[in-house]
């Protein structure tokens, strides 16, 4: 949750659900960026939104993350947003917490608030070995987006595999294939 007006209407409106639900839905908790002492640093209004709705929200301070600040203050001049320089770090530190809190999908505002994250959820399912689980997953969101069934769910084997196999799966993969008899 950003301090805008889209992920914070968005957020509000899901406490809304969520206490109307009396308990029946899944918990929710927010993740937010924040800047530090950048003027685009909206933390006065995340923190408004989080004293207001009853769900716990998690922070981080983009500026912690790793990457390279080089010419940050000229790219803030022209796009008054640190956002495009540093996003490789906004998808680490969001990552990194929703493995920590167990989360299973991210609305980040990528391309606008329509957008939903999936991936990392379906490579936690491999990862944790719920089979099952990861091939309903996928079959639900093959059926709403453009991604075929079988693509959804190499993906996410391909997330879960321990880079120790990656590198020798690389190894295998520059070996020239052998000649067909003819």
């Amino acid at each position: 949750m950003s301090g805008g007006f889209d992920s914070t209407s968005i957020v509000v409106l899901a406490d809304e659900i969520y206490l109307q639900s009396n308990g029946n839905l899944a918990p929710l908790e927010t993740i937010s960026a924040i800047y530090g002492n950048l003027l685009c640093d909206e933390s006065y209004y995340i923190e408004a939104v989080t004293n207001r709705v009853s769900f716990p929200n998690n922070t981080f301070n983009l500026l912690d993350e790793a990457f390279h600040p080089d010419s940050l203050s000229e790219h803030l001049w022209q796009l008054d947003s640190p956002y495009e320089r540093i996003h490789p770090a906004f998808s680490n530190g969001c990552g990194r917490l929703m493995t920590k809190i167990g989360g299973r999908g991210r609305l980040d505002g990528t391309g606008g608030d329509q957008v939903a994250q999936f991936n990392c959820d379906l490579s936690d399912l491999a990862r944790r070995g719920k089979g099952l689980a990861l091939i309903r997953e996928c079959w639900a969101i093959s059926g709403k987006i453009p991604n075929d069934f079988l693509r959804l769910v190499s993906g996410a084997a391909l997330g879960a595999t321990p880079e120790v196999l990656r590198r020798q799966y690389r190894k295998v993969r520059k070996r020239k294939e052998p000649a067909l008899p003819i």
